[in-house]
């Protein structure tokens, strides 16, 4: 999905060395690596599959200026300034004052507007200095402490915001700030709510599947290989996933399962259908990674594991278990 970037402007919190910078011009997007960073940061984020989904509170005040935006009431600017301003003044009360360059920007795709919040942590790194003088020129290496992410590196913190019905989608880390855990960004600067993410989603009710098929001996690692091939089946029509009819197909054989499947669920609040990205689950369903106590390791597409003409699990009678490659025409060595 093509994504068209309008404007976007930098703000910089640099806790280091006590600076606060808040720009009042946008970026100059003519520039070809410019517009790069900030596409590939921005198309980089909006598939994380660690997105939590939520909405403004009632009483949030990001979401009125977001209101004020969008009656030009408030200009794009403003808005990015006061939303640098308010992280600055959580960060500044955490125990951890790790610098971070705040960019705003606007965008649209799939005909889709949206406002998206990119919290860029800077590291330290080393870069050259060339030195001149009497004597010549001579090179040195020195410390850089303001090293931004590059493009091929995951965000720990942004938010996008759905111009049409304001929905929020976020991912962020917890800081400790007045003795409590939280989210800076959705918790103090936007006032959201949020949902699962679609990979703890995902985790948790394969991890239920897992701990249900032990309970009762039956194969955990097929019981998984079911779920995540219903998981990906599934994401090929919806973006709803519904674990209970998860629990049906993946338990078919036994009703024992199948209603402790749906107790487990309830207890863990995932009783209803849920939203899942649909690319994260057709991903994650394609193939699964099993490692046994001897250290060997194998990764075996889904749709293989039901299927004894290339993959099957015995039972020996000392307790231990065998794992069966079938119908192999040649191996490949892998480095």
């Amino acid at each position: 999905m093509d994504i068209i970037i309008k404007r976007a402007i930098l703000h910089i919190l640099d806790f280091q060395s006590n600076m606060t910078v808040i720009s009042n011009q946008w970026l100059d997007l003519s520039d070809p690596s410019m517009l790069d960073f900030v596409v590939k940061h921005v198309e980089n984020s909006m598939k994380d599959s660690g997105r939590h989904r939520g909405e403004f509170q009632q009483n949030s005040r990001f979401s009125q200026m977001v209101h004020q935006y969008l009656n030009n009431e408030l200009d794009l600017i403003s808005l990015s300034s006061t939303a640098a301003t308010m992280l600055h003044d959580e960060i500044i009360q955490s125990d951890s004052l790790d610098s971070v360059d705040i960019m705003m920007v606007e965008f649209q795709r799939s005909e889709e507007q949206y406002l998206g919040l990119l919290c860029f942590n800077n590291k330290m790194g080393y870069t050259h200095q060339v030195y001149s003088g009497e004597d010549g020129v001579r090179n040195e290496i020195m410390r850089h402490y303001s090293i931004l992410p590059n493009t091929s590196q995951k965000l720990g913190s942004f938010a996008f915001i759905k111009l049409s019905g304001l929905k929020v989608s976020f991912v962020d880390k917890k800081r400790m700030i007045n003795g409590e855990q939280i989210f800076a960004l959705p918790e103090k600067v936007l006032q959201c709510t949020w949902e699962r993410s679609s990979r703890e989603t995902v985790k948790m009710v394969n991890k239920i599947a897992t701990k249900v098929a032990e309970e009762h001996g039956s194969n955990s690692t097929v019981a998984v290989s079911r779920a995540k091939s219903y998981i990906a089946e599934n994401a090929e029509t919806s973006d709803l996933l519904s674990p209970m009819d998860m629990g049906r197909e993946v338990f078919a054989e036994s009703s024992v399962m199948q209603n402790e499947f749906r107790v487990q669920l309830q207890e863990a609040g995932l009783d209803k259908p849920l939203p899942v990205d649909r690319p994260y689950a057709q991903k994650t369903g394609r193939s699964h990674k099993i490692k046994t106590d001897t250290g060997i390791e194998i990764t075996i597409p889904v749709d293989y594991f039901d299927n004894e003409r290339y993959v099957e699990f015995i039972n020996n009678p000392d307790g231990t278990l065998s794992i069966a490659l079938k119908n192999i025409a040649k191996i490949t060595n892998r480095q």
